[in-house]
């Protein structure tokens, strides 16, 4: 008897001492955080650096639709806070939002934003919205998987009909003709950094369904704009090469071009809620970078968008492309960050220190039932 209630208690210490270890998100890496405590922005920076020439930004969102098959999102979340952060670094910043952000809207804005620039600039670029493939014919032959990627304005249609062809659709082609004139007039010493929060941005210079699962909110969709006139083994075959969009280098432009998007091709794009607040992914974890950091401090920058998304969305990943030496790795495994994979190794043996609480627990439960019954 006595060996037994001495087995009890080493069974209940051992039970006490895994559940404290698996509860406590203190220890280990730091990157890794349960849900409801998703890592937040702090305090302005002590001070900004000078960094030469003039900053602009030009900010995208659209949360509500004028076609009600796309759902709504939290852009105007991203636009608020990334507003904030932008002004605080010494950016001039024009919003598009909702109704605004239409097709024509956002392409006068991109030709504004042109006549104002000079060399040596910096613009920032952001696109809060969902995001669509887009096939034609001739993406076929032009497009390295086969599909455009599209940007959802306001005024764009999910479904192709005889009154909608796709043409408010905002196409990655037309995105670029825009990017590569403002490179050319900032030169060498400009910097144009694009931010694309939407399903398929990995192609969008691509994502899957746009729907609210419960409480997550997904950007993009699946469905294929125009797809309806192809087989389901030609769609197959067009996202076996999302990889191939993926990891394509940006090949224009003549000053430094870097172009982030929320996730991978494969990968949906999640939203994220801090203290039930809805934001997008990118665009959190963007200012939670403003919040440490000049965005002009190219690979310490980007290497803090890319941790904060690890702890936030930690199953999908960013996309980061460049026209420069800036080089990032697209798969999780392969982490620019060690300590993604001690936050790997960290979140296994979580799993493994529950399963041991488990098994504990079942043969607490089980002695203690033989014991009754032999008395």
């Amino acid at each position: 008897m006595k060996r037994f209630v001495f087995f009890i208690y080493l069974t209940a210490f051992a039970f006490v001492f895994l559940f404290s270890r698996c509860g406590d998100d203190s220890k280990g890496t730091g990157l890794i955080e349960s849900d409801s405590t998703r890592m937040e922005i702090g305090d302005m920076p002590s001070s900004s650096s000078g960094a030469t020439g003039t900053r602009h930004a030009l900010l995208v969102g659209v949360s509500k639709y004028k076609d009600s098959a796309w759902c709504t999102i939290s852009a105007h979340n991203d636009i608020e806070l990334l507003q904030k952060w932008l002004n605080y670094w010494g950016f001039d910043v024009d919003v598009l939002e909702d109704d605004a952000a239409t097709c024509s809207g956002i392409k006068g804005a991109m030709c504004q934003l042109i006549d104002s620039v000079s060399s040596g600039d910096t613009v920032v670029i952001h696109f809060s919205c969902h995001g669509q493939q887009v096939y034609s014919r001739e993406s076929v032959n032009t497009e390295p998987d086969g599909l455009d990627e599209a940007f959802v304005p306001y005024d764009a249609c999910m479904k192709k009909t005889q009154a909608y062809n796709g043409q408010n659709h905002l196409l990655d082609d037309s995105l670029n003709c825009y990017v590569a004139k403002l490179s050319d007039i900032l030169g060498e010493e400009g910097l144009v950094l694009i931010f694309a929060d939407a399903c398929h941005s990995g192609g969008g210079e691509k994502g899957d369904v746009s729907a609210r699962h419960d409480s997550i909110v997904v950007r993009g969709v699946d469905d294929i704009f125009g797809g309806d006139s192809i087989s389901e083994k030609e769609k197959s075959d067009l996202r076996k090469k999302y990889d191939v969009q993926d990891t394509a280098r940006i090949d224009y432009g003549k000053s430094k071009i870097v172009y982030v998007g929320a996730c991978r091709s494969c990968e949906r794009n999640r939203e994220t809620k801090v203290k039930s607040v809805g934001y997008g992914s990118l665009s959190y974890a963007v200012c939670y970078a403003l919040s440490c950091d000049d965005i002009v401090k190219d690979s310490l920058f980007f290497d803090c968008v890319y941790k904060r998304m690890t702890c936030n969305v930690p199953y999908q990943t960013p996309i980061i492309k460049t026209n420069f030496g800036l080089k990032y790795l697209l798969e999780r495994e392969n982490s620019v960050s060690k300590n993604g994979d001690k936050a790997t190794c960290e979140q296994k043996l979580k799993i493994f220190l529950w399963a041991s609480c488990g098994g504990l627990l079942f043969l607490l439960i089980l002695m203690f039932v033989i014991w009754k019954r032999k008395r």
